[in-house]
């Protein structure tokens, strides 16, 4: 019996057990409350007793909505939109807290000075037995608060991204989870991603966050519809070049200037041949420091790959010459720091303006790849 079908199981008794007491149990220990207390009683402590809900229930309240979140976590968590989740959870919650404000409220209010008019003399255990909100206002109002300020914060400053695959080795490993920037480029509407405000634009040799924008020459089905993250090579206008596995940049020629800038050989240094182990496809990578024009950080070369080869399997794209690239206005070439690991700008082209979701700062947690239980805090800090 696996751990999912325990906790899917798990998930689904709470669940009922919570709708059956909102639906039927509750309903019956509020009419047996009244019934006590009409019939001439005072025993508060019996009413008190009435009126608590067994233990199972409790558990099964307070755990539903625990057990929901990380079932549906698992389930979805390579292709769910966390952004549309938290909008749709927060207006459900926020539509639910407002209809109690409005009707609800006023009908349990108005229920109670009608009670206090036909029976003044019932114990205070009546009255609020009768004024209780129900189990999903008291979810709402407790939830709608703390979804607001996460989406608030998601949407505008900051949101959490984990890194899925090894294309940003070194620097990025998978089980790295990073925070992005979502102010430095720009405010944007959540879902729609409609910038609303500009604040700045990607700069050469940032890490960034953005929606794949699909290979042009086919259709973005749905399970591509997902965030990427890489490293920023070429900005509007600049001419790309890669050959034998060096890079070269042109920035781009703009009327200001008197002499157009020439292509530029970028700089790599070696600093450990061999010296970067990948667990994954167990063989040794050469670890270089790259200088992206005054940006300087780690890149892998693998050895055990030709370029010939690396292309037959990912066929360079959208090219204007011999594996050249001229990037259009408002887009940028992206690449990987794992350059013979990484499919990228070469492959599906340039990643446009809007796109873009925000800049990844720093390594916030490490689930380890060796074990998801241990967490690596040698990972945790700033990215370069």
């Amino acid at each position: 019996m696996s751990l999912t079908f325990i906790l899917n199981a798990a998930t689904i008794i709470a669940g009922i057990i919570g709708l059956v007491d909102i639906l039927i149990w509750e309903p019956r220990r509020r009419v047996a409350i009244l019934k006590l207390t009409k019939s001439g009683s005072h025993d508060e402590e019996k009413a008190r007793e009435i009126a608590k809900e067994p233990a199972y229930v409790e558990i099964a309240k307070f755990s539903f909505p625990l057990l929901l979140i990380f079932v549906l976590f698992r389930s979805f968590s390579d292709s769910v939109d966390y952004g549309l989740v938290l909008i749709i959870a927060t207006a459900v919650s926020g539509l639910i807290w407002l209809v109690d404000k409005i009707l609800w409220e006023r009908k349990r209010k108005q229920a109670v000075t009608n009670l206090k008019k036909e029976h003044e003399k019932l114990p205070q255990i009546a009255f609020d037995a009768v004024a209780r909100e129900p189990v999903i206002v008291e979810y709402a109002k407790a939830f709608f608060p703390i979804i607001l300020i996460i989406v608030i914060l998601r949407s505008f400053l900051f949101e959490p991204f984990k890194i899925p695959s090894g294309s940003m080795k070194p620097t990025l490993e998978i089980g790295d989870f990073v925070l992005v920037n979502k102010f430095a480029y720009g405010v944007r509407l959540p879902v729609i991603n409609t910038k609303i405000l500009d604040t700045g634009s990607p700069k050469r040799g940032d890490v960034f966050v953005f929606r794949y924008p699909g290979n042009p020459y086919e259709e973005l089905s749905d399970d591509e519809k997902v965030d990427y993250i890489k490293r920023v090579v070429g900005l509007p206008g600049d001419t790309i070049l890669y050959r034998n596995r060096q890079l070269y940049i042109k920035p781009k020629c703009t009327k200001e200037m008197k002499i157009c800038p020439k292509a530029t050989k970028i700089d790599t240094k070696m600093i450990a041949k061999n010296g970067y182990f990948d667990r994954k496809d167990q063989m040794n990578l050469d670890i270089l420091e790259e200088d992206l024009l005054g940006v300087k950080h780690k890149i892998l070369h693998d050895n055990h790959v030709s370029e010939y080869n690396f292309e037959l399997q990912f066929e360079y794209r959208c090219m204007q010459g011999e594996k050249e690239w001229v990037v259009p206005e408002k887009h940028y070439f992206a690449m990987g720091d794992n350059r013979e690991h990484s499919a990228d700008s070469r492959f599906w082209c340039f990643v446009p303006e809007e796109n873009l979701v925000g800049k990844a700062v720093a390594i916030w947690m490490n689930w380890n790849s060796k074990n998801k239980y241990y967490i690596d805090f040698s990972r945790i800090g700033g990215i370069k």
